[in-house]
Parts: structure tokens; sequence; C-alpha cells
């Protein structure tokens, strides 16, 4: 008989629990290593010998020997698994500062619980670190950030087919425009003027002006790696690309501004230095950022986190609104 080590987890509120057992996944980890051959001659561990916690994320990411790094998909992210998967399958993709793929499969135990192996990366994650960063090499990761993104932003895709293929892009904004009223009015306290103006503005927005681009999406202070050595701080990864999209670049800018950067200006701005040092500062256009604010599928949960429930309130127009949203972008 099938001795089972994971809960059945067929809905989001059942993965909590299970997710937060740090004494769950080792034999979950032993298992999987056991049973696969390939895992095995890829990562050069025969076994497991110590096992500990990942950063925390919506999967569970453990580390096997300071060597190789484990990520188990509970069966509500399938499809996370395979966007993460393809990203790696892209011909031609290069990935900067980015882990290799060593592995992946499923494993089957109660229901199938797809994994994917990488390579391990040292490094602190960019949340944890930044305040020890001295100001000048805060710039020089910026920007060194800033010019990896544009090569994977450059990184030619299909015009159809499967995923990512430029295609994609023709359904994302109708699809994520469809939730945004059900999410603004009861998800924010906005006024209704406020939630009016940002309507308009989504309204008038052509989501189609620039060529889709390979987006990592999420480019939060989570995915940033950085180390030193030889007394400087440098980049050692960029990782997790399970919440990749293909899109507008403005699309990445949202969370590269509201996480990576934590609404720092001059972060923002070394880090567009890096992307296209052809462009002003501030080439950007705060309307068209705003439009992206809400068409992100995060873009109702950043208001809240950026603006107490008494300032959106007070607030009387959408200009106010984006002067909170963008302080140190607006004057």
């Amino acid at each position: 008989m099938t001795k089972y080590l994971l809960p059945a987890v067929r809905e989001w509120a059942e993965w909590g629990p299970a997710f937060n057992d740090a004494a769950l996944w080792p034999p979950v980890v032993r298992r999987i290593w056991a049973g696969d051959a390939a895992l095995r001659a890829a990562t050069g561990i025969a076994a497991p010998a110590r096992i500990t916690a990942g950063y925390p994320g919506t999967c569970a990411v453990l580390i096997v020997d300071e060597s190789a790094v484990i990520k188990i998909f509970p069966p509500p992210l399938v499809n996370d698994f395979a966007r993460e998967r393809a990203i790696y399958r892209l011909p031609g993709l290069t990935l900067p500062f980015a882990p290799a793929l060593l592995a992946e499969g499923i494993l089957h135990d109660r229901a199938g619980w797809p994994y994917l192996v990488f390579s391990f990366l040292p490094g602190a994650a960019w949340r944890d670190v930044l305040p020890a960063v001295p100001p000048d090499e805060r710039a020089a990761i910026m920007r060194e950030l800033g010019h990896a993104i544009r090569v994977i932003h450059d990184t030619p895709l299909p015009a159809a087919g499967s995923w990512p293929s430029r295609a994609a892009w023709e359904v994302f904004p109708h699809h994520r425009l469809a939730h945004v009223p059900q999410e603004l009015r009861p998800g924010t306290v906005l006024p209704d003027s406020v939630i009016g103006e940002i309507e308009a503005l989504l309204a008038g927005t052509d989501w189609y002006t620039a060529p889709p681009r390979l987006l990592h999406a999420d480019l939060t202070e989570d995915h940033l790696l950085v180390s030193r050595t030889a007394g400087r701080w440098w980049i050692s990864g960029l990782i997790d690309w399970a919440d990749a999209e293909v899109g507008d670049p403005y699309y990445e800018w949202i969370a590269l501004w509201f996480g990576m950067c934590r609404r720092r200006a001059e972060l923002w701005r070394a880090f567009l230095d890096g992307y296209d040092p052809t462009q002003p500062p501030d080439y950007l256009a705060i309307d068209r950022l705003t439009a992206f604010t809400f068409l992100h599928r995060f873009g109702t949960g950043i208001v809240n986190d950026v603006i107490a429930p008494d300032e959106q309130r007070a607030l009387n127009s959408l200009r106010e609104l984006q002067r909170a949203l963008f302080t140190g972008l607006l004057t």
C-alpha cells in the first residue's frame, strides 16, 4: 500500500497549512530523489543529506545540500509549473542571472505534484540587504538589472502557437479589464469619482502600441539575489519565472516600481538607465503607468499596500491618486 506524504490539496485555502508545515517537506524531497534517476544524475546528488527551506513564496522551495533547489508546485498551481518550464524551453532564450534548470518531473501522491529542480545560486534577497548596500552600489546593481531585463525583453517570440507567443497579449488586457470593476469597488475605498476617472483612463488606453515582449512580470525584492564579494555587492541571481507574461513592457514596470525599487526614484532611474541609456530618466508616461497598475493582476493589492484607507477616502482626483502612487516621479 502506498504511504501518502502529502495532503489532498484541491483549493488554494487548503495549501496554507501544508505550505507552512516545515516537517512535511524533507520526506517528500527524499522520495522525489529516490524515484528520479535523471534528477540524481543531473544534480550529482545520490541522496539528499541536508534539506533546508528556501525563500518563502507560493510554492514549496527547498535547498538540497546547498547545490540544488527543488520547487514543488501544489496541484492548484500546475499552470505556473507549465509556464516556468516553458520559459526554459524557449529556443534562443538567454536568462541573465537565472539558475539552470536541471530536472523536472511529477510526484504522484494523492494528486500530481509537479516539480522543477534548479542549480543553487548563493546570495541574499534584495529585500533583506538593501539597507546595507551603499547608494552607489545600489545604483550599479539596478543598472545591471536594467540591462539584463532588456536582454530578456529583446528575446524573439513566435507570432502564434503555444505560450509564450506574441499572440498571448492579444487576449490578456481584455481578460484583465473584465475583472477590474469588481476588484476596485469592493477591494478599495477609493471615492466613486476617482474610480470613474480610473475607468475612463483604462477605456482610453491603447494596450497595443508596443510589440509584445517576454516579461518576468514579478520583479519584486524577493526575486533578486545579491552577494558581496571583493568588497562590493553584485547580482548573483534573478529567480522565479512562474509569473512570467507576454506583453507591453509597461506591465513589467509595475512590480519594478512598487516592489524592486520600493518607490525610490533613484533606483528606478538607475534601472531605466541600464535598460535604455538613450532615453531621458523620466520618459515613461505617468498616465500609462497608472493604467497598467490597474491592469496588473495585483493592482488592487498594490493600491491598498501603498495608500491607507483614510488616505484613499480623502483623494479627490486621479491626479492626487497618481501623486500618492508615484511619489518622486511627479512634482
